[in-house]
């Protein structure tokens, strides 16, 4: 069974293209892909709106984020990534990094 986690965050508006061209195919290192497979993340895809990403995942049974938080920090090419990519994000009002949302409709649900 898979279940879908979407987050946000924002973009420092000087940043748009860089990260843009960062997350171009071949942009992110093979460690950081491989490390988003490994932890069971079935896919993933950021969306843009102005200033806000909008990240969508969908996980399967397996996926434990806290271990996934554990395997990128203990890992010095992911912590890299990250860094570089926090360096380019706003975080959205109270959240550290990417915030997740909320489902407040899904088609499925309704009669």
């Amino acid at each position: 069974m898979t279940r879908r986690i979407c987050q946000a965050i924002d973009l420092d508006p000087a940043a748009r293209a860089e990260y843009e061209r960062r997350h171009r195919p071949g942009g992110p290192p093979a460690a950081v892909n491989a490390n988003i497979r490994a932890g069971g993340i079935l896919a993933m895809e950021i969306y843009r709106v102005a200033d806000r990403l909008f990240m969508i995942m969908d996980v399967g049974d397996d996926f434990d984020p806290a271990a996934l938080a554990e395997a990128d920090a203990n890992d010095p090419a992911i912590r890299a990534w990250a860094e570089d990519m926090a360096a380019l994000q706003r975080p959205i009002h109270d959240a550290q990094s990417w915030a997740e949302m909320t489902c407040i409709y899904r088609l499925a649900d309704q009669p």
